[in-house]
């Protein structure tokens, strides 16, 4: 297994350099690779390549680095970039796990989508199951997407980028003209490293082209909130854990990257596999790695395809991921309460994204012009809620669920109903003491009461 060290650190500085497109141009390395320790097991490294996709001679820049990198170093396997157009998607889910769907539009893609007979019949059936069912999650959209992606992403091999173009159903697709329109492009490569002993180890290495003048339309590649971005949230906690809880946190963590780890290795192995970039006996050492590995984190793999696997760990490390989350939000410093507010909604709307929602309520939150109506509330919504739960002294969780009931039984959006029944005027909130409630009015003493008079105080500042 590739180990991160000071000696691997500095030949890795000097080999990237040959990735570069023009001699002075910015490369760095971003992501996890930068805060691992020596001696952490290494599967992939991030790096982004600033580039100007206005110039007319990119594609020819492309060309010459894949003409003239070492190919025995780093083996080159495709670029991802774009969508084609008979798979754009007639729903959007963003980085902060909100979404734009309208079931309307939706029926009317899907019918189109079925004549066109792009997938076999058996992705048509699980695609519908899982789209017109009578109760869907925002999850069964990210199913959907995951399920479509192998047939939706255009893949660029070196040979596609010596044509500049891809043509597929009588449609061209032009690398620069996608790339100037915001379409993400990332390159692929295995990266082969020869330790100080002779020994062969590899990595995938991933760059990503980013050309700072224009916006990208999709930055987040299917990595949705709901699935994969528990991993960088909950990585993000070590800043914010109490310190009593830091070595409980740390040890969860290491957990999780062992089979992040695992995962990431499996992963390599399809790609290496499939685009044929190795020789046999490397192979072979990586899966022997594989097993091994496998072995040691107790996992079933006997009788499993290579994919069933990769699946199984996808599902097994976020499942894990979610409920660390949940369980240490509880545990983050108390001066950083704007930080855990802004997980708790994180949280909270993966819950009421996963939560089946009737196709009939789905209907009814869209006439009622909810954008994403999986959810219930937006942002707007639940940041006064969280903040008025925390100001009477109710778990917000409660207050934003009580607030949703009511909306539904009454046919309200959410925001309807902190519009009409909700005081937005007064600054009112309560603090507990040992033996007393105290009321403030902004950072002012207005009271002390006992602690039978809580719901009486509560109703005052919901009311007013």
């Amino acid at each position: 297994m590739l180990v991160k060290t000071e000696r691997f650190n500095n030949v890795l500085l000097t080999n990237i350099s040959q990735l570069k497109l023009y001699r002075d141009q910015q490369i760095k390395i971003v992501g996890s690779y930068n805060i691992k320790d020596y001696g952490d097991l290494l599967t992939d490294i991030d790096i982004q390549l600033t580039i100007n996709f206005n110039d007319p001679n990119i594609l020819l820049q492309i060309k010459n680095i894949l003409n003239n990198i070492d190919k025995n170093m780093f083996k080159f396997m495709f670029i991802n970039c774009g969508i084609y157009n008979e798979f754009k998607l007639p729903w959007t889910i963003d980085n902060e796990g909100s979404c734009s769907y309208e079931p309307f539009q939706v029926k009317e893609w899907f019918n189109k989508f079925k004549t066109e007979k792009l997938v076999p019949d058996s992705i048509y059936t699980i695609i519908e199951t899982k789209l017109f069912s009578t109760t869907i999650s925002i999850k069964n959209l990210i199913d959907v997407q995951n399920i479509l992606l192998p047939y939706a992403q255009i893949v660029w091999l070196a040979s596609d980028l010596l044509q500049g173009y891809k043509e597929y159903r009588g449609i061209q697709y032009f690398f620069t003209e996608l790339t100037r329109n915001g379409e993400l492009a990332v390159m692929e490569y295995i990266y082969r490293y020869i330790s100080e002993t002779g020994k062969v180890e590899i990595c995938a290495i991933d760059v990503a082209l980013i050309d700072k003048t224009i916006e990208l339309s999709n930055t987040d590649e299917l990595y949705n909130y709901y699935l994969q971005h528990w991993y960088p949230i909950f990585k993000s906690y070590k800043w914010f854990i109490r310190k009593e809880y830091f070595n409980e946190y740390k040890q969860a963590l290491k957990h999780i990257e062992k089979l992040n780890l695992l995962y990431n290795i499996i992963h390599n192995l399809i790609n290496i596999d499939k685009y044929k970039i190795l020789d046999k006996e490397e192979i072979e050492k990586v899966r022997s790695e594989t097993i091994i590995i496998m072995k040691q984190l107790n996992i079933k793999y006997q009788g499993k395809k290579i994919s069933d696997i990769e699946k199984m760990l996808y599902d097994m490390i976020n499942q894990n991921m979610k409920s660390n989350v949940d369980y240490f939000i509880d545990k983050i410093k108390d001066d950083n309460m704007q930080k855990k507010i802004e997980f708790q909604y994180r949280y909270l709307i993966s819950i009421y994204g996963n939560i089946p929602i009737t196709q009939q309520t789905l209907t009814e939150r869209s006439i009622l012009g909810y954008k994403c109506p999986f959810l219930g509330f937006t942002e707007t919504d639940y940041n006064f809620l969280t903040n008025l739960g925390h100001r009477i002294l109710i778990d917000p969780k409660l207050l934003i669920d009580c607030v949703v009931k009511i909306s539904e039984k009454y046919n309200l959006s959410v925001a309807d109903c902190i519009s009409q029944f909700f005081d937005h005027k007064n600054n009112l909130s309560l603090e507990k003491s040992s033996n007393n409630i105290i009321l403030y009015d902004s950072n002012t003493t207005i009271g002390m009461y006992p602690n039978q008079e809580l719901k009486a105080l509560q109703i005052r500042i919901l009311f007013g």
